[in-house]
């Protein structure tokens, strides 16, 4: 006969309890009931059959739990997977995370970040948990969660340092499915085997499994915004530092020294963090009183602080993970995830303390819950066999709960010899080794090692920590900034501690466990090794269980609330009741005809079979539609006539109201509308007659200016606009017939003319052209045209149109020099300051464009016109001017010219007119950048001969002003900045 509910187990026996686990096991039935609390799920280690989804689910456990929650028949609940490493219990703790918290994807995928961080490879487990997680979730009404709370406890962080064992999944995530600019950023390599604190994975480690791993870690950095770069940073200066060891040297001195080796991974390992290798060389090969340390204690301190860094990072992101705000104590559901009992190669004092955690929560939830119902039974009257809870003597964790504050500064030895004495369930094994027995088996432990050796962090360390840029360096350490340590850190021991008080406060929490069992050893599927299941199906206390809850009262109440939720299945009880408590709980269940044997009355609970209350449950929400009926057509009748009543009264007054308002209001309309007309119209004259004088005598009183280019105007009112514009168009042209009057000569009408110009090719584009407009235009400002020596060689180029002194910027090295420029009405020379001799000739049909940046600085570069075919090679098509001696040896590299002049807008204006009064035509293009977000970058081409170079202009200061900072020329690229 298939049992789905081991209550229907008959009889209730241990031999068939496990002939009925093992024949549905073969079926591919793996999860069997033990009553609404408990779920027995074995690890089938295979995909199921799709025939055998019929078993209870884990989703339709946790989704019958959750029900409980909606109906208010419990208020707060813990959801606890038990099991050994190995047996599938994280997998469980994440399936019922999924279920409860489908709608929220920052949660799961914090989660999973937390698992990667916490998670290791083991010798039976290829994902095992090495921290506490427990996850407190708010749900409303509907089952959906509306807060979240995420707490981590007991973090093994010697797994980081281990070496002899398989490292945290997010090292190989990372180094598996980083991309290869991520990992040349960070200076990785691929190879696990490249680092001293990874052990290689065994071969048949499927690398898509290290891929998806480090997806889920960008998901959940994205979901939760934290920066991805800043997080692989922390772990590539884990993983470089972890391959730093220390070579003990002499000196020249003769002393003895220390020197870290290899520097490079040093070197990129501080620069990750932005350290200076200096700070931190000096805090880990020297003490505190500048004695060097041994290598031996270097390599200690170098290894805790790798460990201090994973441990707060992880802590880091828990707290960022999880939300500020706490979950409610109302609608609560918890679930832990602890780590799983298990040995490794070698076990040490971390790995104690987690295999005493499994065995707190054992005897603190499971034996306790067993053992507080039984007494309540016994308290409340009812005649019960007390199934007696475990009985070992005391435990390991007794003895270090009772001595934690003498277990601070133990050595190993005397640790142990602590845990030997005390401890009835300590045995010696040799000399360096010792054997505990668990709650679930014996495991052997080292006492080499046993305990830390460096447990808080020396002050230079710690303040050269803080000196890092690393965005979280600093959140990691902030007691480098305080200027001492701040006190001794939490010790392991501290942690246990905080945990056994966190496991006492969830005694008060509905307990629901699901029972995950490793059918066997191998992990090979369809394989059922009685002997084991045996085993674990007696340390989970499953047959204690099931006694308890198939022969007692699975459900306890309280008087007062019972008939407060029940009173309404009785007419007698309903609507009050003013008799006591216990017989109106009487009252109902006889009137509903429950048996006897289906509750206990006792002394202040009433004590009842789970079967029970679903009947009690089914009962009320039929009886609760019938009142809702009732309350309905009751509120619908009574609202109906009160509405009819209203809508009366409102009828009359509403037409007696109305009548009157519409006969007052017809009467006012009409005298206010003829007093309005004439009112308005005599307003509107005299406001606009008013305006009009206004507005003249304030031109006339008003010094206009009589600049043509200014355009300073009085803002008149909107009525007066058409006349301000056409008075403003009037005034205009005669300050502009005034202004042409005044014009004498030629030559002021000339400067007038390259003003214009200037205007029309600089007006806004060029940030120094407003200064340039107030000042004359000279053209000679060295006094060329006079000096001497210049007409004796000049001739045809005597004629100059502009002179001054420029620098030259070299495409070579980027250095300024001065020269003397001089532009005649045929050519554009570069001349030497002192003896005027030629340096660059260019004719002005050569010049093709002008570039310059939009800000106030002096540089212009001059690009001439290609010739294809004429790189490199001597200047055809342009012929040197005849009679002119000076320039018989213009010929040359054809090149573009950037130069540097204080009269940049007077420059570009005559040299335009020049060229293009020579050329008969078009004058040269202007080019000039764009300014974007107050950060200039513009680039433009200039080639010098054969030369290609690219100029860029780099504004660094936000001022209107551009002084020239630096020059610079690196690869062919030409930066200014300004």
């Amino acid at each position: 006969m298939e049992v789905a509910d081991l209550l229907g187990l008959n009889p209730p026996t241990t031999e068939n309890l496990l002939r009925v686990i093992h024949r549905r096991f073969k079926r591919d039935t793996v999860h069997t009931r033990l009553g609404p609390r408990h779920l027995l799920a074995l690890n089938p280690y295979r995909p199921l059959r799709p025939d055998s989804t019929a078993s209870p689910t884990p989703e339709q456990f946790i989704d019958d739990m959750r029900t409980r929650l909606m109906e208010g028949l419990e208020t707060k609940q813990l959801l606890l997977p038990l099991g050994e490493s190995g047996s599938g219990k994280s997998q469980v703790f994440l399936q019922a995370l999924q279920t409860l918290a489908s709608d929220k994807p920052q949660l799961i995928a914090g989660v999973n970040l937390l698992k990667i961080l916490g998670n290791a490879r083991t010798h039976g487990n290829e994902d095992a948990s090495r921290f506490v997680l427990l996850v407190d979730l708010q749900l409303d009404f509907r089952g959906q969660v509306l807060a979240f709370a995420i707490q981590t406890y007991m973090l093994e962080k010697d797994v980081v340092t281990r070496r002899s064992g398989p490292n945290f999944h997010v090292f190989y995530g990372l180094l598996a499915g980083a991309d290869p600019q991520l990992l040349k950023s960070l200076r990785l390599s691929r190879s696990a085997d490249s680092y001293g604190i990874l052990a290689p994975l065994p071969t048949s480690t499927n690398a898509q499994s290290g891929k998806e791993t480090f997806e889920q870690i960008r998901l959940a950095l994205f979901l939760h915004g934290l920066e991805e770069r800043a997080f692989f940073q922390v772990l590539a200066f884990i993983l470089k530092l972890g391959n730093i060891f220390f070579i003990p040297v002499t000196r020249m001195d003769g002393t003895a020294g220390l020197q870290l080796e290899p520097r490079t991974e040093f070197q990129e390992a501080a620069d990750l963090f932005g350290i200076y290798t200096t700070c931190l060389e000096s805090a880990l090969l020297y003490e505190e009183s500048g004695v060097i340390r041994d290598p031996i204690g270097a390599g200690a301190l170098r290894d805790f602080l790798l460990r201090t860094i994973y441990a707060r990072l992880f802590l880091f992101l828990s707290t960022k993970i999880s939300p500020n705000t706490q979950a409610g104590s109302s609608g609560l559901v918890a679930i832990l995830d602890f780590p799983g009992f298990q040995s490794v190669e070698r076990n040490s004092f971390q790995e104690l303390l987690l295999n005493l955690i499994g065995e707190k929560v054992q005897e603190v939830l499971v034996d306790g819950e067993l053992k507080e119902r039984q007494e309540e039974w016994i308290r409340e009257g009812f005649k019960w066999v007390k199934v007696d809870t475990r009985a070992n003597p005391p435990s390991v964790i007794h003895v270090l709960e009772q001595n934690g504050p003498l277990c601070g500064n133990r050595s190993d030895e005397e640790m142990v010899d602590l845990i030997l004495d005390k401890s009835p369930a300590a045995s010696r094994l040799g000399v360096d080794q010792f054997r505990i027995r668990h709650f679930a088996g014996t495991i052997t432990y080292s006492k080499r090692n046993f305990q830390e050796k460096v447990d808080i962090l020396p002050k230079s360390l710690v303040s050269a920590m803080f000196t890092a840029t690393h965005p979280w360096v600093k959140e990691f350490f902030p007691e480098g900034g305080s200027g001492h340590l701040g006190g001794r850190p939490l010790r392991p021991l501290d942690h246990l501690h905080l945990f056994s008080h966190k496991l006492r406060s969830l005694t008060q929490l509905s307990l629901y466990t699901i029972h995950a069992i490793k059918p066997n050893e191998l992990k090979v599927g369809g394989l059922f090794e009685g002997a084991l299941v045996l085993h674990q199906l007696k340390y989970h206390r499953i047959m204690d269980t099931l006694i308890v809850t198939r022969d007692g009262f699975e459900i306890s109440r309280d008087f007062e609330r019972f008939l407060s939720r029940y009173r309404l299945l009785s007419l007698r009880t309903w609507p009050r009741w003013g008799g006591s408590p216990r017989e109106g709980i009487l009252l109902i269940l006889n009137d509903l005809l429950i048996p006897q044997e289906m509750f206990f009355l006792g002394r202040t609970r009433l004590l009842l079979k789970t079967h029970l209350v679903s009947d009690l449950e089914t009962f009320r929400r039929e009886r609760l539609e019938d009142l809702a009926l009732l309350i309905q057509k009751t509120w619908r009748g009574w609202g109906a006539f009160r509405r009819l009543k209203k809508m009366k009264a409102a009828q009359k007054l509403l037409v007696r109201v109305w009548r009157n308002y519409h006969k007052r209001r017809l009467d006012l309309a009409e005298a206010e509308g003829s007093r309005r007309k004439v009112a308005v119209g005599k307003i509107q004259r005299a406001y606009l007659q008013w305006k009009r004088k206004s507005f003249i005598g304030e031109l006339i009183t008003m010094d206009l200016p009589m600049s043509p280019v200014v355009w300073e105007w009085p803002q008149p009112s909107r009525c007066l606009r058409r006349g301000s514009q056409e008075i403003q168009r009037l005034f205009h042209r005669w300050r502009c017939s005034v202004y042409r009057f005044n014009f004498r000569d030629s030559a002021e009408r000339n400067r007038m003319g390259e003003k214009v110009t200037a205007s029309t090719l600089l007006r806004g584009k060029k940030a120094s052209y407003p200064k340039s407009v107030a000042h004359p235009f000279l053209g000679d400002y060295v006094r060329l045209r006079v000096n001497s020596e210049w007409r004796k060689i000049a001739k045809q180029d005597a004629t100059v149109v502009f002179a001054d002194l420029v620098h030259k910027i070299s495409h070579t090295s980027g250095k300024m020099t001065p020269y003397l420029l001089a532009v005649s009405t045929f050519s554009l020379m570069v001349l030497d300051p002192r003896t005027l001799a030629l340096k660059q000739r260019i004719p002005l049909q050569e010049i093709a464009k002008f570039s310059l940046s939009p800000y106030a600085d002096p540089f212009i570069v001059f690009h001439r016109i290609r010739y294809e075919g004429t790189e490199g090679e001597e200047d055809k098509g342009v012929e040197p001017c005849s009679g002119c001696t000076l320039f018989e040896e213009s010929s040359g590299k054809r090149g573009d010219l950037i130069l540097s002049t204080q009269h940049l807008v007077e420059l570009i204006t005559k040299v335009y007119l020049v060229v293009k009064n020579r050329t008969g035509g078009k004058g040269p293009s202007l080019h000039i950048g764009e300014i974007i977000f107050l950060l200039y970058f513009d680039r433009f081409d200039l080639t010098v001969g054969s030369i290609g170079l690219q100029v860029h202009f780099v504004k660094r200061s936000l001022g209107e002003g551009a002084e020239v900072l630096k020059v610079g020329l690196k690869q062919g690229h030409l930066t200014i900045f300004l």
